[in-house]
């Protein structure tokens, strides 16, 4: 009897500690990922291509 109740309580035991450390993997990988960036209109480049060349070249903004 006594042995069911170490064996039931190691193994609530173990399963907390797993799924405290999958939260903690999920948690991590959420902060990583940012949906939004606060400068996308200084990433945008406009693209000309050189009539002389070919090659695509950043155009100025006015």
């Amino acid at each position: 009897m006594l042995a069911k109740i170490l064996t039931a309580t190691l193994t609530a035991a173990l399963a907390y500690m797993v799924m405290r450390q999958i939260k903690q993997y999920n948690d991590k990988a959420r902060e990583r990922v940012k949906t939004r960036r606060s400068d996308d209109g200084e990433r945008v480049v406009t693209l000309r291509e050189d009539p002389d060349t070919g090659v695509f070249r950043p155009s100025e903004h006015d």
